[in-house]
C-alpha cells in the first residue's frame, strides 16, 4: 500500500528553521564532538578519518552526508506471518509499546508476570491495526534474568506470527536474540527485526548501545536510532535547543551504523521525552511532543529518511480524563506526522512505566477515531445525494435502512457510551473501563494460535526455556 502525505508537520515549521537546525548539528558533530565509549566504535570511525581524541570522536560534514545518503529510503522486513514493505512513501508500520515494567488492571497497578506478557501478545496479536509486536512489550518480573531473553523472544514468537521488535543491550543479548528469531523463523537471509538504539544525552552513546547498532548493522536487522535528552536536565531548557543536541546524536549514531553496514536499514525515531522540571521526570503527553514531533518529522523529511512516531502516550496514573485527553493528542500528533512507522500505539500510563490493559482497548479505539478523522470527508456526486433530498417531503425524515455511505462517514466507537441515559442504566450502567475489561477479555479468551509449530520450534523451547517456566 502506497501512503499519500498530507504534510500537516510543514505548518508548523519552516524550512530556514531546518536548515539552521542542520548547521548547528553538524558544527557540533565537527567542534563539539562525541563521546563514545565503546573502543570498537571508535576505531570503527577512526578508520573512515574522523579524528578520536581520547574517547571524543569528531565527524565531519561530508562523512555526515555520505552515510546519510546510504540509509535505504524503504527495507524488507519478515517474520511467519507477513513480508512487510516499510519505508518512504509505504503504508504505515504500527507497533506496541516498548519497556513498561507495570500493568495496569481493572484499576490496580502492580509489576508485571508472565501472564501479562503472553496476554499482551495475544491481544496484539488479534488486533487489526497492529504490525510489529516488541520483545520487550512488557516487562514479566518473575521470569529470571537468565533465561529473559529467551523467555521473551520464544513467548512471541510462539503465540505472534507479526513482526517482532528487538531486545537491544551488550552484544552478546543483541546476538542472542537475532539468533533466535533467525532459528525459530528458520530464515538466516532476511531482516526480520528491529530495535531502538538510545544515546545517554547529552553527546554520549554507551558501550551496550554501540554494541546495539554494531550487531544489528553487521547482522542484517534494522535500527531505530534517536537522541533522548529532556529539556532542563541532560538537555538545554528549549525545545529548539534539545532539538539540536537530540539531532546532533541521533546523526552521530546513524553514521556509526553505516560504517558497520553501508545500506544499514535507519530508522528516524521523533523524539517524544519531554521533561517536567517542577518534578525532574520525564514526561510525554503534552503538546510540546506535538510540535518537537513536527519539527523532527521535517528534519527527517531534509535527510530523506523514513521516521517513527508515538501513539497514545499519557502521563496520567489511571484511565481517566487526564489519560484520554493526553492518549488522544499524542495520538493525534503521531499520525498528522505521518511517519512511517509509529511505535507504542496504545495502554501507555505513567510516562512509558505502565502498560494498562483497559487503555489499551480504548488507546486502540483512539487511533481508529484518528484515522478517521484523517481520512476527511468525501464529496462528490453520490455523497452529496441530491437525488434524496430533492424527493424527501418538507418536514419528514429520510429515515430507512442504514446506507453503507452513513458507515463510510460515520465512525461509531463500540467502547463509548453514547445510547440515551435511561437504555444505558437499564444495561447497568457501565464505564468505559468496564466496556474495555469486557473486550479486552474477550480477545484473549477467542484467542487462537496464528499457526502450528513445527516441531523444531517446539524443541527449541523445551530445550531452552525450564519447565516451570514453559508456556
Amino acid at each position: 500500500m502506497i501512503m499519500t502525505r498530507n504534510f500537516y508537520s510543514n505548518l508548523f515549521t519552516r524550512k530556514e528553521d531546518i536548515e539552521l537546525i542542520h548547521d548547528k548539528s553538524l558544527y557540533l558533530l565537527a567542534n563539539k564532538g562525541i563521546l563514545f565509549d565503546n573502543e570498537e566504535a571508535r576505531d570503527i570511525l577512526a578508520k573512515a578519518g574522523c579524528k578520536v581524541d581520547g574517547k571524543i570522536v569528531y565527524i565531519d560534514k561530508d562523512l555526515v552526508e555520505k552515510c546519510v545518503a546510504l540509509v535505504p529510503k524503504t527495507f524488507d522486513m519478515y517474520s511467519r506471518g507477513m513480508k512487510f514493505t516499510t519505508g518512504v512513501g509505504q503504508e504505515m508500520m504500527v507497533q506496541s509499546s516498548l519497556g513498561p515494567v507495570n500493568v495496569l488492571d481493572n484499576g490496580e497497578y502492580r509489576k508485571a508476570n508472565a501472564e501479562d506478557y503472553i496476554n499482551f501478545i495475544k491481544i496484539h496479536q488479534d488486533s487489526d491495526i497492529m504490525h510489529l509486536i516488541d520483545a520487550d512489550i512488557v516487562v514479566p518480573n518473575d521470569i529470571p534474568t537468565k533465561i529473559h531473553t529467551e523467555w521473551t523472544t520464544l513467548a512471541n514468537l510462539k503465540y505472534s506470527d507479526k513482526l517482532i521488535g528487538g531486545h537491544n543491550g551488550t552484544k552478546e543479548r543483541c546476538e542472542k536474540f537475532i539468533k533466535l528469531v533467525q532459528d525459530f523463523n528458520d530464515d538466516h537471509e532476511h531482516c526480520q527485526t528491529i530495535t531502538l538504539a538510545t544515546n545517554s544525552a547529552p553527546f554520549a552513546w554507551n558501550k551496550e548501545m554501540c554494541d546495539t547498532i554494531i550487531t544489528y548493522a553487521r547482522m542484517g536487522q534494522a535500527l531505530v536510532i534517536t537522541g533522548v535528552g529532556l529539556a532542563g536536565m541532560t538537555s538545554p531548557p528549549t525545545l529548539a535547543s534539545t532539538t539540536v543536541q537530540n539531532n546532533t546524536e541521533l546523526l552521530a549514531g546513524l553514521v556509526l551504523s553505516q560504517l558497520v553496514q553501508p545500506g544499514a536499514p535507519v530508522i528516524y525515531q521523533l523524539s517524544s521525552l519531554e521533561c517536567d522540571l517542577r518534578y525532574s521526570l520525564c514526561v510525554c503527553g503534552g503538546p510540546e511532543t506535538f510540535q518537537s514531533f513536527c519539527t523532527m518529522r521535517e528534519l527527517a523529511d531534509f535527510y530523506g529518511l523514513p521516521c517513527r512516531a508515538n501513539g497514545c502516550l499519557a502521563d496520567a496514573k489511571q484511565d481517566d480524563y487526564q489519560s484520554g485527553a493526553e492518549s488522544m493528542l499524542i495520538c493525534l500528533s503521531g499520525y498528522m506526522v505521518e511517519p512511517e512507522q509509529l511505535y507504542m500505539l496504545g495502554g501507555i500510563l505513567d510516562s512509558y512505566g505502565a502498560l494498562g490493559y483497559e487503555k489499551y482497548m480504548l488507546d486502540e479505539q483512539t487511533a481508529r477515531i484518528v484515522k478517521h478523522l484523517l481520512k476527511g470527508t468525501t464529496i462528490n456526486d453520490q455523497t452529496l445525494m441530491m437525488d434524496k433530498m430533492e424527493k424527501v417531503e418538507h418536514k419528514t425524515n429520510y429515515i430507512a435502512r442504514t446506507n453503507k455511505l452513513y458507515k463510510a462517514d460515520y465512525f461509531l466507537p463500540p467502547l463509548y457510551n453514547r445510547q440515551s441515559i435511561g437504555n444505558w442504566e437499564a444495561a447497568g450502567s457501565p464505564t468505559v473501563q468496564e466496556l474495555a475489561r469486557k473486550a479486552w477479555q474477550d480477545r484473549v479468551a477467542n484467542y487462537e494460535l496464528p499457526t502450528k509449530l513445527e516441531a523444531f520450534q517446539e524443541k527449541m523451547i523445551a530445550d531452552l526455556i525450564p519447565e516451570e517456566f514453559r508456556f
